[in-house]
């Protein structure tokens, strides 16, 4: 689209996140013949085996034992326990009242389905008091219908502790994984998992240190993993270069095949994020930023698909292509600052004429940085967002998903969905769809990382 008519289209985003806030195809099944699938037996004990207590030698003893979680019982089941309750109509209906528990400590965590039946969520966790700074690396594969299952977990030596974001994580072919870390350090480190807990070894992207406050993005294209982040180059000298985004293509043995700045000359680029085979990422500024899309070829560089107005920052995007009566169209949850500096988080939806005004998917109701995500199904998408539940920056948390359809001219929003975690601070929300029309919604609460399950009216099975 021409940027001049693009940035006629938003030019009343200001006012309306602050007055209206107020006024891809399913990743590929697992193969039996080369991987073992999520569903197979795990033996439980009948009664639950809790990690070793801590000693005065050693405090941190069973928190990371990945042998003992593994024998752990969830404390909340969250079994479908027969036939999925249905949706109601343009809404989502929770699959059982209650969260699955899924790792036994907070943390900023990713989701992502893989397998036959399941999901695979990647974060990082404290391992220690919450005066220590330790922290711990960690996968599990989880279900509907069994126990979650660990897959990985190991401290960092790098820790960074609560100004951490998820890590990056994609679903490859064959029923493996792919995670990206940032340890406190600002190195990078791509691993890859299989459903049966084998790990590779790393491949570390030492080339930048990466800006702390964007997650790294990850994503497969064939025999390739692409990871994109916003990184400075290493170099000696008095004046370091300024961050720029980075994406970089790894091969089949995880070696590095190229590596190049997708942002257009004399542009930036930050919060970059995968969606529909395509890189997305915001050259973001004060009054009107651009959101860019570009594709996945050696060199390419992105192009301008809407201006956002009043972002965040540091700003969180996610986006779907969803499938409408009058086609498809692209929708775009973003962090924006809404009326008196209050944080927001607006949606709108770009097609062949332009992008709508921003509707709040979060009103401005609260300070402090937010989060949104998004999984599309066939004809809607759903949008999970952090929502404050005070006014204060420092106020907990909730979770807040809605359905959101195309219209012929806005986005139509479902009606909230009502989810129960423990606790009173919810946040780090994230949400991946699977194939067979299960929705995973999977946050960190004050004690541990939990999921929900959900089956929304979205046009598929």
């Amino acid at each position: 689209m021409r940027i001049a008519h693009a940035l006629a289209l938003v030019a009343c985003s200001s006012a309306s996140l602050g007055s209206a806030c107020s006024s891809e195809a399913p990743p590929p099944r697992a193969s039996v013949a080369d991987e073992a699938p999520l569903v197979e037996a795990v033996p439980v004990p009948p009664r639950r085996r809790a990690p070793p207590a801590p000693s005065d030698d050693d405090p941190l003893a069973g928190l990371d034992d990945i042998e003992a979680l593994r024998l752990e019982e969830p404390d909340v089941p969250g079994s479908l326990g027969g036939r999925p309750t249905p949706p109601p109509p343009g809404g989502c209906a929770p699959q059982g009242s209650v969260a699955t528990r899924l790792w036994p400590k907070p943390g900023p965590t990713a989701v992502v389905a893989v397998g036959d039946d399941g999901f695979v969520a990647a974060g990082y966790a404290g391992t220690g008091d919450p005066g220590e700074a330790s922290e711990t690396l960690f996968a599990v594969a989880f279900s509907p219908r069994r126990p979650p299952r660990p897959l990985y977990a190991s401290p960092l030596e790098a820790p960074l502790g609560n100004r951490r974001q998820p890590p990056g994580l994609a679903a490859l072919e064959g029923g493996r994984v792919a995670f990206a870390s940032v340890d406190g350090e600002g190195h990078v480190a791509l691993r890859r998992a299989s459903l049966r807990g084998r790990v590779e070894a790393p491949a570390r992207l030492d080339d930048a240190l990466a800006d702390r406050r964007f997650p790294p993005a990850v994503a497969a294209k064939g025999t390739s993993t692409y990871v994109a982040y916003v990184g400075t180059p290493l170099r000696e000298g008095p004046t370091p270069d300024a961050p720029r985004l980075r994406l970089v293509r790894l091969n089949a043995a995880l070696r590095v095949a190229g590596r190049w700045n997708p942002a257009p000359s004399g542009m930036g680029g930050v919060a970059p994020t995968f969606a529909d085979g395509r890189l997305a990422f915001v050259e973001a500024r004060e009054a009107i930023s651009a959101l860019l899309v570009g594709e996945l070829e050696q060199d390419a560089t992105g192009e301008v698909l809407t201006p956002l107005a009043n972002v965040y920052d540091p700003v969180a995007i996610a986006l779907a292509e969803v499938h409408g009566t009058e086609g498809t169209r692209t929708l775009v949850g973003y962090t924006a600052v809404g009326q008196g500096a209050r944080t927001a988080v607006g949606l709108v939806q770009v097609g062949p004429g332009g992008a709508s005004p921003p509707t709040a998917l979060v009103p401005g109701e609260g300070y402090g940085r937010l989060g949104v995500d998004v999984a599309a199904g066939p004809e809607a998408a759903l949008f999970v967002a952090d929502a404050p539940r005070g006014e204060d920056a420092t106020s907990p948390r909730r979770i807040r998903a809605q359905l959101v359809r195309v219209g012929a001219r806005a986005p139509a929003l479902g009606p909230e969905v009502p989810l129960s975690f423990p606790g009173e601070d919810q946040r780090f929300a994230h949400v991946a769809r699977h194939g067979d029309g299960t929705y995973a919604i999977v946050a960190s609460g004050e004690d541990a990382v939990y999921a929900h399950f959900l089956r929304c009216d979205d046009g598929g099975s």
